[in-house]
């Protein structure tokens, strides 16, 4: 949706999409952990030519590094904890 589109919404549409982006985003970074999960599990990082999994998704992914590791504590604390997943996926 480009700026032009978004400016033709009302204020009550506006934030209503923009509460509905939240929600899928959350839903999209708890699945992007699992995928990180199973990566990390096979290993493939490596296969990639890539050191660790921290180098993975700094350069692989182009996450900085703050982000980098959060989403790698993240991913290996619902690993050890999957019934944090809903809570991820509510905020």
């Amino acid at each position: 949706m480009g700026m032009k589109t978004l400016k033709s919404l009302s204020d009550p549409e506006l934030l209503t999409q923009t509460r509905l982006m939240v929600s899928r985003e959350r839903e999209l970074t708890t699945e992007l952990l699992w995928h990180l999960r199973e990566v990390e599990r096979r290993r493939l990082y490596a296969e990639q030519g890539y050191s660790s999994m921290f180098d993975y998704v700094t350069r692989g992914l182009g996450y900085c590094e703050g982000s980098g590791v959060r989403r790698l504590q993240a991913m290996r604390l619902l690993k050890e904890l999957p019934d944090l997943e809903p809570v991820l996926k509510s905020g």
